[in-house]
């Protein structure tokens, strides 16, 4: 059997209510002959300490983490969580998907994620886990990964992409009763008694907003705002002559 972690990176200072969709397609497109145990650790959500995703790690045992990393922005947290776990767990096998993908190179030359996922990740991933299991959840050689389509790699100390995977995939729906197994799902589901927009601005936002008219801001952060106002209004830049 093959146990694997999924794990949601944090996506901004308060939990998104958005469901994790992503977490819930590559779980189902697991292929079966694989024989698969997906877990999930909804950590946008939970807002884990490294300390406790070490122990999560060490209860859980798998052979694979993978990352579901949507905003670039969170880069330099995956990086710092990535190479902690490289110390804590130095054979756990390292995978990232998501938006974050696009920037692959930066990502496998700085921190220790072993693969990458581009694009459509669920033909990739089962692919990649069926070569692991071959290996012995080894990646010291990359030749045998080579002929997977859509993963991004090291191989020589170099980046290495093998091409789009192409085939088609049906598009499934997030599957709120899998999802439940492991966290709260209520916190996705909008009440239909109450208020159905929720709050999105959290407190450090507030802060920043105002903090652009602070007198050491004005110049650097609001002047460049009127400007852009009043070249939309007039059609033309501040300072240009016919």
């Amino acid at each position: 059997m093959i146990k694997i972690l999924l794990v949601n990176l944090p996506g901004g200072r308060v939990p998104t209510d958005y469901p994790p969709v992503g977490i819930s397609r590559v779980i189902e497109g697991l292929d079966p002959a694989l024989d698969c145990e997906a877990l999930f650790y909804d950590m946008d959500l939970l807002r884990p300490t490294f300390g406790q995703i070490r122990d999560k790690i060490r209860a859980e045992a798998p052979q694979v983490i993978g990352f579901s990393a949507i905003l670039t922005p969170t880069y330099k947290y995956l990086k710092a969580l990535s190479l902690f776990l490289k110390k804590e767990f130095p054979d756990l096998i390292q995978v990232l998907g998501g938006e974050m993908g696009v920037i692959y190179k930066i990502i496998l030359r700085n921190s220790a994620i072993d693969f990458c996922v581009i694009g459509q990740s669920e033909p990739t991933f089962s692919a990649l886990l069926g070569v692991l299991n071959g290996t012995g959840f080894s990646a010291d050689d990359k030749k045998p990964f080579r002929e997977i389509r859509g993963l991004a790699f090291l191989d020589g100390g170099e980046p290495f992409f093998s091409g789009e995977e192409t085939r088609a995939e049906a598009v499934r729906q997030i599957n709120y009763g899998l999802l439940a197994k492991f966290t709260d799902i209520r916190h996705y589901i909008h009440e239909v008694d109450g208020n159905y927009f929720r709050n999105r601005i959290g407190p450090g936002e507030i802060n920043d907003f105002f903090g652009l008219f602070k007198p050491e801001n004005l110049k650097k952060a609001l002047l460049p705002i009127v400007w852009v106002i009043y070249s939309l209004i007039t059609g033309g830049f501040i300072g240009e002559t016919a």
